[in-house]
């Protein structure tokens, strides 16, 4: 009984996808492809490294002032993963046509914030953040308030003591936060498709133009690649997880 959702939901699908790909894979992987495969792991890995910085800096800002602003301010930033990326995307392009005509029209007539890497990034931070906070919400929960106060006695200043006590307790927090985040950005479709700059595309984006034009079994081939890496990075975390 347990078997049948897995493999109607993923191990039936998965061996189609593997007939597919075999089929197309000789026509479809080229140079423009391994540079399209680029793109989305250097837009993830930077995304994901960024949204689990800001994240780590939310917690432990909230850590430390134990005020309410702050709780407030951490709650009100994860409402993004509660939205739909279509509704964030138009929000994002919304704001950054204001600042792009009001802001940067005053500084440059060339530069522009609409349709740029920078509005995809600041897409997925507001979209994905919440998944980084929670994990390291959990993180700081598992570090009793005792060392703060013992880094309090010593005359220990916040910054040092989030460089030498929680960063390294906090490691595999921040590992999960990352890959999760390397994940749903590698996967994100609705928010990627409005927001990223004209000849730039992902393995979702490709997937789907290739379904658009009716090629589905060529689609199998960018689908192959974004289950592989999902896959990978799951492993990587489930032994980061063991050795823990």
């Amino acid at each position: 009984t347990c078997f049948i959702p897995f493999f109607l939901g993923f191990l039936l699908p998965f061996i189609q996808l593997c007939f597919w790909f075999a089929q197309s894979y000789e026509e479809i992987i080229d140079e423009d492809f391994i540079h399209l495969l680029y793109q989305t792991l250097s837009l993830a890995f930077f995304s994901a490294l960024l949204i689990t910085v800001l994240a780590l800096l939310f917690v432990y800002n909230v850590r430390i002032n134990k005020d309410k602003t702050s709780s407030t301010l951490t709650q009100i930033v994860k409402l993004g993963y509660s939205i739909p990326g279509a509704v964030i995307a138009v929000g994002i392009l919304s704001l950054f046509a204001i600042i792009d005509t009001y802001v940067i029209d005053l500084v440059s007539d060339t530069f522009l914030l609409s349709g740029t890497i920078i509005a995809m990034v600041f897409g997925f931070c507001v979209r994905f953040i919440a998944i980084a906070i929670n994990n390291f919400e959990a993180g700081f929960s598992r570090i009793p308030s005792s060392y703060d106060d013992a880094a309090k006695i010593l005359n220990v200043g916040d910054f040092k003591t989030f460089r030498k006590v929680f960063i390294p307790l906090l490691k595999n927090s921040a590992f999960a936060a990352f890959i999760i985040i390397f994940i749903e950005v590698i996967k994100e479709l609705p928010l990627t498709m409005i927001l990223r700059p004209f000849n730039f595309d992902t393995l979702a984006v490709r997937a789907l133009e290739l379904t658009q034009q009716a090629q589905i079994i060529e689609s199998s081939v960018p689908s192959m690649f974004i289950i592989l890496i999902g896959m990978i990075s799951i492993v990587l975390l489930a032994k980061n997880m063991n050795k823990a």
